[in-house]
């Protein structure tokens, strides 16, 4: 639930100042290529946001009993093993996928 509020936040604020930006600047129309181009970078942005959340979820879920203390453990964890980059395990189809609708 919690993954799927993160997720939502960013793509909805993401929307709709994106939109709010490219009408106020005419640099697209009301139109379906405005619609288009907004809702792609909003669901890269929700991607970006929501990546670390699904790593830890899927970690979390697949650890054995004690791997971790805690959520805050398995990211803390995660970061010192991994790095940064770990965070975003499978971003490109995440991304392909949520850009997409």
């Amino acid at each position: 639930m919690a993954r799927n509020a993160v997720i939502n936040a960013a793509e909805l604020a993401t929307y709709d100042e994106t939109k709010s930006f490219v009408m106020r600047n005419n640099i697209l129309g009301d139109n379906m290529a405005c619609h288009f181009v907004c809702s792609a970078w909003a669901g890269f942005v929700a991607t970006v946001v929501g990546s670390p959340v699904d790593v830890i979820k899927t970690r979390m879920m697949s650890a054995k009993p004690g791997d971790y203390k805690g959520v805050v453990d398995c990211a803390v964890s995660t970061f010192k093993k991994e790095g940064v980059a770990a965070f975003y395990n499978g971003f490109a189809a995440n991304a392909s996928r949520i850009v997409s609708w």
